[in-house]
């Protein structure tokens, strides 16, 4: 979410730099992308301004942008999901291709996938997990009562661990429904690869996955690239043929 696409993201991003002008500031991974030549200008201004600061970015693109505005210190690497450990365990197959597709800003929307006789999924917006409804509750707690925040910052930093992983498991499980994914999420197609899911990757509205996969993920046998929906659900079908061959065959 770095950049003008996502503006309450990016303005907390350049507050944090702004309000922290003496500590050392590192960026974790993203992919760089702004519309509007005035929010660039602004952000510029805000990270030229402070002293010590690392950028980590995941392609060339948002390279080039971060060493030309932003920050003396530019890392180029994939994205940090790449890090994880250890994976939760699948879903239990109810799709033979599950649809993983963005429906919001970013979605590059190149066909209408419900002509295809596919079934479209997002990420959960709603996880259902005690340790996220407690942690929902803490938050809710603190932004009521202010003062409370020397006792509910130290148990929110306990439980965003188990949050992410609560979340990380309801994503695994979803992609874990489908024999293909087809996907134009990045951390779709990046947990599909974690999880040795044999998919079809799309691109969203300004390049990103495409960016990311020419750079780090091309070389991989179990992912696709498609230009187009309707490409996409035909690369999957003969994946899905295939495998029925080899469980045949088996």
């Amino acid at each position: 979410n770095f950049g003008d696409l996502w503006p309450r993201h990016q303005q907390f991003r350049e507050h944090v730099v702004g309000a922290f002008p003496k500590h050392k500031i590192v960026q974790l991974p993203q992919s760089i992308h702004f519309q509007d030549a005035s929010s660039l200008r602004r952000a510029s201004q805000s990270f030229r301004a402070h002293k010590d600061i690392t950028i980590m970015v995941r392609d060339e693109h948002s390279m080039e942008i971060a060493t030309r505005y932003l920050a003396d210190n530019v890392i180029l690497c994939p994205d940090a999901a790449f890090a994880i450990d250890i994976l939760p365990a699948h879903g239990a197959l109810r799709n033979a291709v599950l649809w993983l597709g963005r429906s919001d800003i970013e979605s590059a929307a190149l066909n209408d996938p419900e002509n295809l006789g596919l079934s479209r999924y997002d990420w959960p917006a709603h996880v259902s997990s005690p340790w996220i409804r407690l942690g929902d509750y803490v938050r809710r707690q603190r932004g009521l009562r202010p003062r409370l925040e020397p006792i509910s910052n130290p148990i929110l930093h306990r439980l965003y661990e188990r949050m992410a992983w609560a979340r990380l498991t309801a994503g695994c499980r979803l992609l874990g429904r489908g024999r293909v994914v087809i996907t134009d999420r990045l951390h779709g197609h990046i947990l599909c690869l974690l999880l040795g899911i044999e998919h079809v990757l799309l691109d969203n509205s300004y390049g990103k996955l495409s960016r990311f996969h020419a750079r780090w993920t091309n070389t991989s046998t179990i992912t696709h690239w498609s230009s187009s929906w309707v490409e996409a659900k035909r690369i999957a079908d003969g994946l899905l043929a295939k495998q029925a061959s080899a469980e045949g065959g088996a």
